[in-house]
């Protein structure tokens, strides 16, 4: 792992952790739509985003 990708993981946790956070404070959403915007709107864009960056930069 380079540094590139630890720091595109850690902007991912903390963007996760403030979706787990509105998550709790937004009242009568879907169980489903938490679940979905949490599994795959954080950590697995914050790899996509590497991923971008990095074929951009070589």
């Amino acid at each position: 792992m380079n540094h590139q990708f630890k720091l595109a993981m850690l902007c991912g946790v903390l963007f996760l952790l403030g979706g787990i956070m509105a998550v709790k404070m937004i009242p009568n959403s879907p169980l489903w739509f938490n679940i979905l915007d949490l599994m795959t709107a954080y950590i697995p864009m914050a790899w996509i985003g590497y991923k971008l960056g990095f074929k951009v930069k070589t």
